[in-house]
């Protein structure tokens, strides 16, 4: 069996959402610093990872249609807002105390899950699927993003057809099709594949995302430790955990899990997944079928009608990412300037969030 055979078990198991009292026993103190020292060392291509992972993510349906349901992040304003704070949590995590000093982010994290969790738990999958598909509806016509009322919307589907029909017409996707009948949310299988969209591309295809090619792979596993240690925190249990004993046998997970998950979860796109990563693209001024294409791309298929149908602009921007990314950010010089602005921006505007929050209570 599989190590995503062995994870897909926490389909059906749902997660506590609870704190633990104690840090786990595998706990290194100096490998989760140096795991801090990671992001810091390589900012961008941890933020660019996460937001194309949060994007692609979304054509996952059994997350997808939850988000929709807490009405939290259905509209571009609305998800501006949330994943600031999801930003804001996140950078606390990465250069705040440690969870085993001061926990209080997760318990606020989890609270909100256990929320949603309490609140659409005892929905069916096919129950919470219309119901987002209702609440999509009565958004008005300019926010509504499933009547699909762009040209490459269209374009997208039929390359996505076209690529079904082409590279994947005689394989199957057993792990995705068990997934898509699972009624429980939040559960262990659900919280891993959340803890994934955080690090999982830039593991995966690092020269992709900028990192040089000196880095070592003692430094991915600092940085894979930091990121067990996070997901023990949020309530994963440890065999489940996506992140394994080896860097090695993570990224083999994580492999099988964009092969054998996020994959078929594309192919099969449906519009309320078209609409959430649409909002969350279009909220912070991006360009959703390119970053669909792009990352496509990374998996080894290319949606070649998307290509076609872009103009001048849109082929621009995906040389200048590539250039930028792949060949300018590597360079020592630049990618210590380049971090240190990102990172000086990201406080900026997360004191900013802050203090609108507390002047709002």
């Amino acid at each position: 069996m599989s190590e995503l055979e062995e994870l897909a078990k926490g389909m059906e198991i749902p997660c506590e959402l609870k704190v633990p009292c104690q840090p786990p026993e595998w706990l290194d103190k100096d490998k989760y610093n140096r795991g801090r020292a990671f992001f810091e060392n390589n900012t961008l291509s941890v933020l660019v990872s996460n937001y194309r992972n949060l994007v692609m993510g979304l054509s996952i349906s059994n997350l997808c249609d939850v988000l929709v349901l807490t009405q939290k992040s259905e509209t571009m304003k609305k998800a501006r807002l949330r994943y600031f704070d999801t930003g804001y949590f996140m950078t606390k995590w990465l250069q705040g105390p440690p969870p085993w000093e001061d926990d209080h982010l997760y318990h606020i994290v989890n609270t909100y899950h256990l929320k949603a969790a309490e609140k659409f738990r005892k929905m069916t999958k096919e129950e919470r699927k219309l119901e987002a598909i209702e609440k999509l509806s009565e958004l008005n016509e300019e926010e509504n993003f499933t009547l699909l009322n762009e040209k490459l919307d269209h374009v997208l589907l039929t390359g996505l057809e076209a690529v079904k029909e082409g590279q994947f017409s005689s394989k199957s996707f057993p792990v995705y099709d068990q997934y898509m009948k699972c009624d429980v949310i939040f559960s262990q299988f659900d919280m891993a594949m959340v803890q994934v969209a955080f690090f999982a591309s830039v593991v995966v295809f690092p020269q992709k995302y900028g990192m040089p090619t000196s880095f070592s792979s003692a430094e991915f596993d600092d940085f894979l430790h930091m990121w067990r240690v996070f997901g023990y925190y949020l309530g994963v249990e440890d065999k489940y955990n996506p992140v394994r004993e080896t860097v090695e046998e993570t990224i083999s997970l994580l492999w099988d899990t964009g092969h054998q998950l996020l994959i078929p979860s594309i192919l099969n796109l449906d519009r309320t997944g078209i609409h959430m990563g649409k909002v969350v693209t279009k909220g912070f001024g991006a360009d959703y079928h390119l970053l669909i294409y792009i990352t496509s791309l990374s998996y080894g298929y290319e949606i070649k009608h998307l290509w076609y149908e872009f103009g001048f602009k849109q082929k621009f921007i995906y040389y200048w990412t590539i250039f930028w990314l792949e060949w300018i950010y590597p360079v020592s010089i630049f990618r210590r300037w380049i971090n240190t602005l990102t990172l000086k921006a990201m406080k900026k505007m997360h004191a900013k969030r802050r203090n609108n929050i507390e002047n709002n209570s």
